[in-house]
């Protein structure tokens, strides 16, 4: 019965040179090797006495079998072989039992069919209709849509020759989807939680859902990506990842970030691994080093690898470093220093920061080099789980903050029962990114932009206290106000809305990562019946009647902004105007009362007295009682809820003239006066000189009416005091 040859096993007793490219062994199916079936390469530099085993990973029966040494040219050597040994078996092929999935594939798209068992080798295909789909190196390509038999085929090898048939469905080509998170680690911690993410989808209509990596640290919700403080369970490191689903027009996609959860209160420490023989190295042995005390150990494992000047190098095939702490301890993060930190590779190892970062007490990392490189020192940190040190205990309460961008917000501070000393910061955000100041009773935080972060407190470790950590959610909202489409409506400062004209409409300006949410409530109906309504982007907000517009915004995570409210008010409504003129030569001034209704604070009146064509305008005026007012025209035919008191004068008007005059208001910027007064002015009417002085001379002035004035007013006319002299003059 003829053999299968499954390994082959070349002793080399003796070797004085290495200048050997590699040894290979090469299986054919004719003597004279014209076609190669198999290569497998035990060594491929550095060679070695003792046995050299190649591995067949397809044993077939009917072949020839070839030991290949390849040398280098030029180059004398010695390579002292004592034997090679074949080694066979003669057991029969079995049956497959093959089973080939269905597969689906995109026109334009290729896809490696799946198969069990998966080690029949030389397995072939063919197409049933190739204007379907047609074979290209071992890949089914659509080609148009629809659906074709693909038949798979096998020689005798390990498993008797067979066949096999699926059905491959070819569909429309599909775009990417584009799913991402916006930082690509979380902080969190024990008993407190962690401020997650939700992911950002750019493309794609597809349902997105979350998992975690590892469900003994962190849950999450599998529809939102939500975590609770009750989903963190303990301290570690879990992969969250968002699926966009596929759908008939885009592809399926992944996005993912790391979940740091950790626990302050438990004591930290470091041990730095010099690997270089210039240094220290009583700890370090050829295949393990142990740092002071014995708590962390590192272990070499397998590939090639030697210790040197520069460090440990690393020749070829892989090597394992397993990272363990004793019992007691838990390794909360490593940093690998030196050329080969580049080509290790782990789970949760970053290779831009040659860092591993997480919580365990047995860490494992590989190395397979593509060239000679060396690592010369391992930093592995940890934690003890018990210790002798005191907790900072820093904590937030509330958890959870909302401020609005470019804005000074005060916030609660940190609670710090231990009165460590504290510092702040925001993490993924640079320095010139927030400001933050403390005072007695809390923070001033200060960010320039939107988003969900994670606000840390820190204090550091001592003789007494562990380092403490306590953050806090802080979430972003964009500086969102209403604008009407009517001119001046809005009055962003004070919160109202004027009703101009009867009715308003509202409009928001929302950016694509907020949800704005709305509601408007007429004087007199109960605000709690009514349900805010989301709001979109040109919906338009009518506003009819006196009351409330409120709304709020919504980030990504659900979280909710604080609640703006805005008055709703009929706009201000000039009833009268009573005023007294004063006459002179060349001046002519008016102390008015305007008459108005719905009067609010904030509101700016722009009173302008018209003298001939000369003007002069006035925004200043002061609330006055009914008794404070001036009376004219002689009787008042109107009513109003507040009265403003204010005066304006027109100067350089020339000799005793009549002249046509007036009063006239605008409301608010209004483009028009909304009320107007006129009266007829004949100049020269007071009877006095006029005389100009310098408002800043030595002289004490007083009203006409004998008030004492400290700075008196240019266009107003005072009885002013010079020593022994009193004289009436106009102040220009």
């Amino acid at each position: 019965m003829p053999q299968s040859i499954q390994t082959v096993v070349a002793t080399i007793d003796a070797v004085t040179e290495t200048n050997i490219n590699s040894i290979k062994l090469e299986t054919s199916e004719n003597a004279n090797f014209t076609t190669i079936a198999s290569t497998v390469t035990a060594a491929t530099s550095d060679i070695k006495v003792g046995e050299l085993t190649f591995t067949l990973d397809a044993p077939a029966k009917n072949l020839y079998y070839r030991v290949v040494f390849d040398c280098q040219q030029s180059k004398n050597g010695i390579l002292q072989l004592s034997k090679i040994t074949y080694n066979g078996f003669d057991s029969e092929a079995i049956e497959a039992n093959a089973s080939f999935e269905d597969i689906e594939v995109e026109v334009g798209q290729s896809v490696a069919p799946v198969f069990t068992p998966d080690d029949i080798p030389g397995v072939t295909y063919t197409s049933g209709d190739e204007t379907i789909a047609k074979i290209e190196n071992g890949k089914v390509v659509g080609v148009a849509q629809g659906t074709t038999t693909i038949t798979a085929s096998w020689a005798e090898s390990k498993y008797l020759a067979g066949s096999a048939t699926f059905m491959a469905t070819v569909i429309k080509a599909r775009q990417d989807s584009e799913i991402a998170f916006e930082y690509e680690h979380v902080d969190g911690k024990i008993n407190t939680g962690i401020v997650w993410r939700s992911a950002i989808v750019t493309a794609g209509d597809g349902a997105v859902t979350y998992t975690s990596s590892n469900p003994d640290v962190v849950t999450i919700n599998p529809t939102t990506g939500a975590i609770t403080p009750d989903d963190v369970h303990k301290t570690g490191i879990a992969l969250i990842t968002a699926t966009i689903a596929a759908t008939e027009n885009f592809r399926e996609a992944k996005a993912t970030y790391e979940a740091h959860i950790l626990d302050p209160d438990k004591e930290s420490d470091a041990v730095e691994f010099d690997l270089t023989t210039e240094k220290d190295n009583t700890y370090l042995s050829f295949h393990e080093a142990v740092g002071p005390g014995g708590i962390i150990k590192v272990k070499f494992e397998g590939g090639s690898f030697r210790l040197w000047d520069d460090g440990i190098r690393f020749y070829t095939g892989t090597t394992t470093l397993t990272f363990t702490s004793e019992p007691g301890y838990t390794i909360t993060k490593i940093a690998a220093v030196g050329a080969g930190a580049m080509d290790l590779v782990g789970e949760f190892y970053k290779t831009g920061t040659q860092t591993w970062d997480g919580e365990s007490s047995a860490v494992t990392l590989t190395l397979t080099p593509n060239e000679t490189v060396a690592l010369e020192g391992l930093n592995v940190f940890y934690k003890k789980e018990e210790s002798t040190l005191k907790p900072a205990e820093l904590t937030f309460t509330p958890r959870v903050n909302a401020i609005t961008v470019g804005e000074v917000a005060h916030l609660n501070g940190a609670n710090n029962p231990n009165g460590r000393v504290l510092s702040y910061s925001i993490a993924c955000l640079e320095d010139g990114d927030y400001i933050i100041e403390t005072s007695e009773n809390g923070i001033d935080v200060l960010v320039d932009k939107v988003g969900s972060y994670t606000l840390r407190a820190e204090s550091e470790k001592d003789a007494e206290y562990m380092g403490g950590l306590a953050i806090m959610r802080l979430n972003v909202y964009p500086d969102i106000a209403p604008f009407a489409d009517k001119a001046n409506a809005c009055d962003e400062k004070n919160k109202v809305i004027e009703l101009v004209g009867g009715k308003v409409i509202v409009d928001f300006n929302m950016p694509n990562d907020v949800i704005l949410l709305y509601k408007y409530t007429a004087k007199g109906v109960d605000a709690v019946s009514e349900d805010f309504k989301p709001y979109a982007n040109g919906d338009g907000i009518e506003l009819t009647e006196e009351g409330t517009l409120s709304y709020y915004m919504q980030n990504g995570q659900g979280y909710d902004s604080e609640v703006v409210t805005y008055s709703v008010v009929n706009p201000a409504e000039i009833v009268g105007i009573t005023h007294e003129v004063r006459a002179y030569k060349s001046v002519v001034s008016a102390d008015y009362t305007l008459h108005v209704n719905n009067h609010r604070e904030g509101n700016v009146y722009e009173v302008t007295l018209t003298v001939g064509t000369q003007t002069a305008t006035n925004t200043e005026h002061t609330l006055v009682t009914e008794e404070e007012a001036a009376v004219a025209p002689a009787a008042e035919d109107f009513t109003s809820t507040h009265k403003l008191k204010g005066r304006v004068a027109v100067t350089g008007l020339t000799g005793e003239t009549d002249y046509k005059a007036s009063l006239a208001v605008k409301v608010n910027g209004e483009d028009t006066a909304s009320h107007t007064t006129e009266f007829d002015v004949k100049t020269g009417t007071v009877g006095i000189e006029d005389v100009t002085v310098d408002a800043a001379a030595s002289a004490e002035y007083f009203t006409l009416q004998g008030v004492r004035v400290a700075e008196p007013e240019a266009g107003n006319i005072y009885i002013v005091r010079r020593g022994a002299e009193v004289s009436k003059e106009l102040v220009k």
